[in-house]
């Protein structure tokens, strides 16, 4: 039945003019070693022997943390960039994510609580991803939640201590445009401290059983986060190896 139920299918999808296939697509993959690339790396947040391992160079956090001082009162973000790897030894595929791309405020409409993207953001990104010639894929996105902004809206309440959720809408983003099992999304937010004061939070969500979770991630170590910035890993070993 389910047999003729499809040659049913697509003698009508003929008749109508158009035949659906289903069109493979290789993985731009560059050859790499998990071990080599995470030696001396920093490991933040929850960790999970299932989730695909996605490995972050400093100046990514740096440059979405230098965003969020930009824009203090509303949300933003941008594209991240970066190369996959492929290591035959362990067998395993991982992210690294090289850069971030702002959205430009032109190319979406943010306020506090939301962040909107246009379809000409996704389209700047594309650009910059041919601009900066470095073979780079868009593997996720970042955007801040800017909660002393939320607080400052009302003084009555308390301090939003830990804004590092994913809410209805961010979910809607992975779903739309990063379903892939390697996608990232990179959450800056300001952590209420005991003393009154603040501190920057890094908080990294991704694919788990069909679901969008917080994860953990791997921040890369200084001394290599040049080498993996051009995508390059044929001169980096382990050591003793």
């Amino acid at each position: 039945m389910e047999a003729y139920a499809g040659r049913a299918e697509r003698e009508v999808e003929e008749a109508q003019g158009f035949v659906l296939r289903e069109v493979p697509r290789e993985l731009p993959l560059r050859p790499g070693r998990l071990a080599a690339a995470v030696a001396g790396a920093s490991f933040i947040g929850p960790a999970d022997g299932h989730d695909f391992p996605v490995l972050f160079l400093p100046e990514v956090l740096l440059d979405a943390a230098e965003l969020r001082v930009r824009h203090p009162d509303i949300e933003s973000g941008g594209i991240l960039l970066g190369h996959l790897y492929h290591d035959p030894s362990v067998p395993e595929v991982f992210a690294v994510m090289t850069a971030l791309v702002p959205f430009r405020p032109e190319h979406t409409e943010a306020t506090a609580a939301s962040l909107r993207i246009t379809p000409e953001a996704w389209m700047a990104a594309s650009a910059a991803i041919e601009l900066r010639g470095r073979g780079e894929l868009a593997l996720g996105w970042e955007h801040h939640h800017p909660n002393r902004a939320w607080q400052a809206d009302d003084a009555e309440t308390d301090p939003v201590g830990d804004a590092a959720f994913f809410s209805g809408a961010d979910v809607g983003v992975m779903t739309a445009t990063f379903p892939q099992p390697w996608a990232a999304a990179l959450v800056v937010s300001d952590t209420a401290l005991a003393d009154g004061g603040w501190a920057t939070r890094f908080s990294v969500f991704g694919w788990r059983e069909a679901a969008v979770v917080e994860r953990g991630f791997h921040l890369v170590a200084e001394e290599l986060a040049a080498t993996l910035a051009m995508g390059e890993m044929s001169h980096v070993t382990t050591t003793g190896t």
